[in-house]
């Protein structure tokens, strides 16, 4: 498939739309310098507007005029003065040295030098590293002003264009370039609404909020690779951001889990232990039990486990606290019950050894007696995907404010089932009509085919895969899958077993295949036990090379 080419002045009709989108759906969260700045960009001439769009979508804010040169620009000069007559940017602004020492090379610096230093100083100046140059400059300036061959053009208070993106995508990691990806074909996203009623983000102090935090984050990976103390210093800026939205919360919350997992490293386990007590999600409680009993403390790391057998904030938490507070205990001759270990079944297959790998040896080897396909976690993963689709694509409250989401932003929140009632589906009563179900979603799959879903792997189904698939395994357990699902979308969608086997006398089975050296990962293992609880047949299948 050929990609198609982009108009010259793309960039500044993605722009536009995001700007006009914002305007229409966000104008009452702005403030007045940012409805200033945008309503002064627009009514340029279009010349001028793709300029200053041009600078935006580069790194910072201080540009050589001579480097701003693109074909659909005709009169770089002229747009550069119209843009500074109406306030947006300064043309060559007094800055110092080290402000504008980053936009010329060494070569271009070692010649404006020629004419301000000796022979012999600027032959020392030629065997510095660039570095030391930089240095150097500062000194050989000192305050003064530098005669720089090219005009520098400053962008004033591009900040406004955070605050656009972060209403538009609702992070600021995401960019202009999404626009370029769909435009080329490469992405392709479901025509979900978007209006007032699905914003994420709900008045001016939230989006204030998130500004902040998204000013402050651009420090995280300079405080990660610093002392304890900086990592201390750094949470509690944190801290002072407020309780703040929901959306917030989880990003202060995902941060401060990853500064005390660096203190732990850095060898501060008490500092460590103050911030995951901060922490409600997943592992703070797990890593908590883990430093109270390296620290000795084993009866408040015991005390832990039991609550979190008690409340578990996730399956991975219960299967921890379960394990790890029994070999706590009998270590230090405690009592503890032994959790029930689950072993599943298994054979033993023993293959020629060839380049596909055991998962197609082993298929190869059962289609002999029926039909066996690679699945892994695409066919339950992919028919939960299709079957829900109206459901994960529903507007709600927070849920889309962009046309370039793969799935919606509460997708893996706890009330994100609940927000949905009316597009509930029963799998218990839908799958009991198999062969209509088939059709429904069979045509779903060839309507939507490529289209971005958090669950769907398009090239992994078929038509004929999913028939056999509605046909062979009961209903019942299509809702125990699914129900585990939606248990945890974002944790329990892998794990899945390698193969589905459909024997010629009827029925399924599932295969997880482990060759030589390999073993069962714990979430493996957990669908296992939920396979067991709801009598879905599985199996592990070990490989032997002949």
């Amino acid at each position: 498939m050929s990609t198609p080419d982009l108009p010259p002045d793309y960039y500044f009709r993605n722009f536009c739309g995001l700007v006009d989108h914002v305007r229409a759906h966000h104008d009452d969260l702005l403030n007045d310098t940012e409805r200033h700045q945008v309503s002064t960009l627009r009514a340029l001439p279009a010349q001028a507007q793709m300029r200053y769009v041009r600078m935006l979508m580069r790194r910072g804010n201080l540009f050589r005029l001579d480097r701003l040169q693109y074909a659909e620009i005709a009169d770089t000069a002229q747009s550069a003065q119209t843009l500074e007559a109406a306030g947006l940017v300064r043309l060559d602004p007094d800055l110092p040295v080290e402000a504008v020492a980053g936009l010329y090379s060494k070569p271009e610096w070692l010649h404006t030098l020629a004419d301000k230093v000796s022979t012999e100083q600027l032959r020392a100046l030629r065997a510095l590293k660039r570095a030391e140059l930089d240095a150097e400059l500062r000194n050989i300036y000192s305050g003064d002003r530098p005669c720089l061959p090219s005009t520098i053009i400053e962008l004033r208070q591009p900040a406004w264009f955070d605050t656009f993106k972060l209403l538009y995508f609702g992070n600021l990691h995401q960019d202009l370039t999404e626009f370029v990806l769909r435009d080329l074909g490469l992405y392709r996203f479901e025509n979900y609404r978007i209006d007032r009623d699905t914003r994420l983000i709900e008045n001016r102090e939230q989006l204030q909020e998130l500004l902040d935090y998204y000013r402050l984050r651009d420090l995280r990976e300079e405080v990660l690779a610093g002392q304890p103390e900086g990592i201390l210093e750094y949470e509690n800026s944190l801290q002072q951001l407020g309780n703040g939205s929901r959306l917030l919360c989880k990003k202060v919350e995902r941060d401060r889990l990853a500064l005390a997992r660096q203190l732990e490293r850095l060898d501060a386990p008490a500092e460590a232990v103050t911030l995951y007590e901060r922490c409600m999600a997943p592992p703070a409680r797990e890593r908590r039990a883990r430093l109270m009993s390296k620290a000795g403390e084993i009866g408040a790391s015991l005390k832990l486990c039991g609550d979190m057998l008690a409340s578990p904030r996730s399956e991975e938490e219960q299967f921890f606290a379960a394990d790890f507070g029994y070999r706590t205990a009998r270590k230090n001759k405690l009592p503890w019950p032994q959790p029930q270990k689950y072993i599943p079944p298994d054979a033993l297959i023993r293959l020629d050894q060839d380049e596909y790998g055991v998962e197609a040896g082993v298929a190869a080897h059962l289609d002999a007696n029926g039909e066996c396909h690679y699945v892994e976690n695409t066919l339950f993963g992919g028919i939960f995907g299709l079957y829900y689709w109206d459901l994960i694509f529903a507007p709600a409250a927070g849920a889309f404010t962009n046309p370039f989401q793969y799935r919606p932003h509460d997708l893996y929140e706890t009330d994100f089932l609940s927000l949905r009632g009316a597009q509930w589906r029963d799998p218990e009563v839908d799958f009991t009509r198999p062969k209509q179900l088939a059709d429904e979603l069979i045509q779903r799959w060839q309507e939507k085919q490529g289209i971005a879903n958090p669950f769907v792997a398009w090239e992994m189904l078929s038509p004929e895969l999913i028939q056999s698939a509605l046909e062979r395994i009961p209903a019942a357990h299509w809702a125990a899958v699914f129900s585990r699902i939606w248990r945890a979308p974002r944790e329990n969608r892998s794990g899945l077993p390698d193969l589905i086997f459909f024997p010629a006398d009827g029925g399924y089975e599932l295969l997880e295949v482990k060759g030589p050296g390999d073993r069962l990962q714990k979430n493996q293992l957990r669908w296992m036990q939920h396979f067991e609880a709801h009598q879905i047949p599985h199996k592990v299948i070990n490989v032997e090379w002949r």
